[in-house]
């Protein structure tokens, strides 16, 4: 995950929006594989998928909710 985020953001910095206390690539990484078994995603292009979901609705784990809008 550490490595991920290097490659999409160019650090590990999360949550910068300063909503969330713990923004360890530890804790987002616990929290991650927690939720993919209890919600069965289990294959690569499952993982592949929620994470390009998640990127473009926090920008990559940098926003923890989405901006108000109009829509």
């Amino acid at each position: 995950m550490e490595q991920l985020l290097i490659h999409m953001n160019g650090n590990t910095k999360l949550w910068t929006d300063g909503l969330i206390n713990d923004n360890s690539v530890k804790s987002l990484t616990r929290e991650l594989n927690q939720m993919f078994r209890r919600y069965g995603i289990n294959t690569c292009i499952q993982k592949i998928t929620f994470l390009a979901q998640v990127n473009a609705e926090t920008g990559f784990f940098k926003l923890s909710q989405e901006k108000p809008s109009k829509y």
